[in-house]
């Protein structure tokens, strides 16, 4: 069975005593200094900073001007270049869609759709381009896909001229917003899977 401690015995022997003693006044220290610690420091610094400021050195006050000015200058820009590379337009999220039945896909320069590409509808490999030069006729572009072994289409005319006729497609795409539509149909399939 357990007895009862009797902490007035333990309290007159005065190296307990002073172990004890030492180990309270430790805690209340530590817990002193975690909390004022903080805003000691804080003060010390703020009191360096100040006297930094006010430190008086021999500079013209137009020399201080155009620092103050040349600095806000650059931080404003910045500032608006930073805010402006956050913000993009909706119609980034558009980045495919199906023209004359192939899938064709994107990417952005800032605001703007170029690198466009056909896809197979198949199999989604990227085609391969086939221009032919006709003897005394004009140029006919093929995609070819290298998967399935298919050709696919043809278009009369380089490459280079469809990819501007899909370029326009999609600019009229998001100049009307009808680009919410594909977006749209493009979210409900991939969430029907």
């Amino acid at each position: 069975m357990l007895k009862k401690i009797n902490w007035q015995l333990i309290l007159d022997h005065k190296i307990v005593a002073g172990i004890i003693a030492g180990l309270v006044v430790l805690i209340i220290a530590s817990l002193f200094n975690s909390i004022f610690g903080v805003w000691i420091s804080l003060i010390v610094g703020l009191k360096c900073l100040w006297e930094l400021l006010i430190y008086k050195i021999p500079t013209p006050v137009w020399v201080l001007a155009i620092l103050v000015i040349v600095s806000l200058g650059s931080l404003i820009i910045f500032f608006i270049a930073w805010i402006q590379s956050k913000m993009q337009p909706p119609w980034i999220k558009y980045t495919e869609d199906i023209f004359d039945d192939i899938r064709w896909r994107w990417e952005y320069s800032g605001k703007n759709p170029k690198n466009f590409y056909p896809y197979c509808p198949n199999d989604d490999t990227k085609f391969d381009i086939d221009e032919r030069k006709e003897l005394f006729g004009p140029t006919t572009t093929f995609f070819i896909c290298d998967t399935c072994r298919r050709q696919w289409g043809h278009f009369k005319g380089f490459f280079h001229n469809y990819q501007g006729k899909i370029y326009r497609q999609v600019e009229l795409k998001i100049r009307n917003g009808e680009w919410k539509k594909v977006i749209e149909e493009k979210r409900k399939k991939s969430s029907a899977i």
